[in-house]
């Protein structure tokens, strides 16, 4: 009976926690309109589970019928964001520069767009170096060759009805990106594309699903367990591939990195300056 009562308790002062939180929210960013009907706690996250991710035209108008919209939920407010002059103003604004993460739920703590500022800041500018024009244009042969390879692919549907698209839009994908920005050719295997599948799809989970907002419940589910799997299987075949280029780029011994070439043709010239190892060499 005590462990009940205690239970009870602790369930009705995490509410109440929540609850607050929520008003707290509501009450700075009152002026914006969220995308639908807002209930106590769970905020107005659980209409994301009626849309139709398959219309993203209309996902997009129901997500953010205004230029900004926030949809919240257990007490976080995420926003929405569909005119380019608030995108613009948001993306040259110091506080964005200078926010803790994007995304900080992910457990990717190196990534971009989810890692802290003082991680991502010294990876933006050799990234942005990455898509200049000169890089982009050497890279246009290389993707023309897997468009070919895609298109002979999808020829042999013609006339066959319906398909499953995925798996060749997959493996297509993963192919050219490893060609392209780390300059070797992978033969892209079902089980990275089934990987793909259930990372993309869990993280979509973590990300739209309400019920595994909460830290608690989402570190014993199953959807943290297959995105776990999926960062170890990754890891598992960039980490060689990664280590082979800065070390080609430490001896001096590649065709497209050499001293007779440009400093760098590809993007995974710039990719791996970022690497602490290719630093450390340079001092």
């Amino acid at each position: 009976m005590y462990i009940l009562v205690s239970f009870l308790i602790i369930l009705l002062t995490f509410l109440f926690y929540i609850g607050l939180k929520q008003r707290i929210i509501n009450q700075k960013f009152n002026h914006i309109p969220g995308i639908s009907k807002e209930y106590p706690i769970i905020g107005n996250l659980c209409e994301l589970r009626k849309l139709d991710t398959n219309d993203f035209k209309k996902l997009l108008q129901v997500l953010c019928p205004a230029p900004i919209c926030k949809l919240t939920g257990f007490g976080h407010v995420m926003f929405t964001i569909s005119h380019p002059s608030v995108v613009q103003k948001i993306l040259l604004s110091p506080v964005f520069h200078q926010r803790n993460s994007t995304i900080r739920f992910l457990e990717m703590e190196n990534a971009l767009f989810t890692s802290k500022y003082e991680n991502w800041k010294p990876i933006r500018k050799p990234l942005n170096l990455a898509f200049n024009k000169k890089c982009i244009l050497s890279l246009c042969p290389i993707m023309n060759s897997h468009i070919d390879v895609f298109c002979e692919k999808l020829g042999k549907f013609i006339g066959k009805g319906e398909f499953d698209i995925y798996n060749a839009v997959a493996h297509f994908e993963i192919d050219e990106i490893f060609e392209t920005f780390l300059n070797t050719k992978y033969k892209c295997t079902q089980m990275l594309v089934d990987t793909l599948q259930s990372s993309t799809d869990n993280i979509g989970k973590r990300v739209f699903n309400p019920i595994y907002h909460p830290e608690f419940i989402y570190k014993v589910s199953s959807v943290r367990k297959e995105i776990q799997n999926g960062h170890t299987i990754g890891t598992s075949i960039l980490k060689p591939i990664i280590t082979e280029i800065i070390q080609n780029m430490d001896n001096n011994n590649t065709q497209n990195l050499n001293s007779n070439q440009p400093k760098y043709t590809l993007a995974s010239g710039y990719l791996v300056q970022i690497h602490p190892r290719v630093n450390h060499n340079k001092n």
